[in-house]
């Protein structure tokens, strides 16, 4: 006997459609059984989600891009206006300025730093070492020349009192309910997004610790969960073993287990650290081994990507996105700004 198979051909008014009908509703019958709605959805659904994260990716992105367009834009037109001021108040041409105030006063690259900038990059460069140096020489001697410039309109705008008010990128990113240091009504309030299993979040972790030390009467501190599970298999057990050590009033002593110890983050050695820290082991493994905290760490991952995150270690600082392993410094400056702002 042929299997016969009939087919509903979705025309686009009906796909329109089908969001308000229900699951039932059968796509397609094999001899006598059927396939429904909800058993395409089903199946469909990784490859859907997959779709649905890529599209917030790319709207996000848009919003980053677009704010730095404009702030390049705006940058461009505050350097050109104080190049302009100095040029007339020395008698000069824009270009002539630069090039004497500037051009002239870089340093030719060095032997070394030609070789240290070849041995950086060396994968950019294609032909032997001694056909790649005569490129990198002018890339290095090009590098300086930009960097000068910068810092000499920098300079300039400091003299020129330049005053900008484009306002930061801020997304909004959730932060209540989730592991947190500080006032629940501190004026700063930063949302990490880490990885248990990331060595550059590991090394972070100390300067946001002191950071919270620091400045314990103004800054919240936020921890949210960005496992990046592509390239670390033990994260997402680590993300579920510390919100499980949370159901205990020990979510920040474990994070701190977890950073110290990344080498050890197999479910074994997870359960080591629960029951040094004193654990109940019984409902700490039941948490565990249930993936209680599975669709919380989700929640993480999904609002991690709407607001532009992609990696880890990420931070937003009042909304303000700020990536990488970046020094106390940094901190310190867009905290102090952000405090100064409420200020006012």
């Amino acid at each position: 006997m042929v299997n016969t198979v009939t087919l509903i051909l979705l025309t686009p008014f009906l796909m329109l459609n089908l969001m308000c009908e229900n699951g039932s509703e059968v796509y397609a019958e094999i001899q006598g059984k059927q396939i429904t709605r909800s058993d395409v959805k089903k199946s469909a659904a990784k490859a859907l989600d997959q779709l649905e994260t890529e599209r917030i990716r790319f709207e996000t992105q848009e919003i980053y891009k677009r704010h730095r367009i404009m702030q390049n834009a705006l940058n461009t037109l505050t350097a050109d206006v104080v190049l302009r001021l100095e040029a007339e108040a020395k008698g000069v041409s824009k270009e002539e300025l630069v090039q004497t105030e500037v051009d002239a006063k870089v340093e030719p690259p060095t032997d070394e730093e030609v070789a240290e900038y070849y041995k950086k990059n060396k994968g950019r460069f294609q032909g032997t070492e001694e056909e790649a140096m005569v490129h990198v020489r002018k890339m290095v001697e090009r590098n300086k020349i930009v960097s000068a410039r910068n810092e000499y309109i920098q300079t300039l705008k400091a003299r020129y009192d330049v005053k900008t008010s484009l306002p930061p990128l801020r997304m909004e990113v959730p932060s209540e309910g989730f592991p947190s240091i500080g006032p629940s009504d501190a004026p700063v309030t930063i949302v990490e997004f880490s990885d248990f299993e990331c060595p550059y979040c590991s090394r972070l972790s100390q300067t946001i610790k002191k950071v919270a030390a620091d400045y314990s009467d103004s800054v919240k501190l936020v921890f949210r969960q960005f496992p990046l599970r592509r390239i670390h298999p033990n994260a997402q057990k680590a993300a579920e073993a510390a919100l499980c050590a949370a159901d205990q009033g020990k979510f920040w002593e474990m994070h701190d287990l977890l950073f110290e110890d990344q080498k050890n983050l197999k479910v074994g050695d997870l359960k080591d650290k629960a029951e040094t820290l004193g654990l109940g082991m019984e409902e700490f493994t039941q948490c565990l081994e249930s993936e209680k905290h599975a669709e919380a760490i989700e929640k993480d991952l999904y609002d991690g990507v709407r607001a532009g995150v992609s990696g880890t270690p990420a931070m937003f600082i009042n909304g303000i996105p700020l990536s990488g392993q970046v020094p106390y410094e940094t901190f310190v400056k867009m905290i102090e700004e952000e405090l100064s702002v409420t200020a006012n």
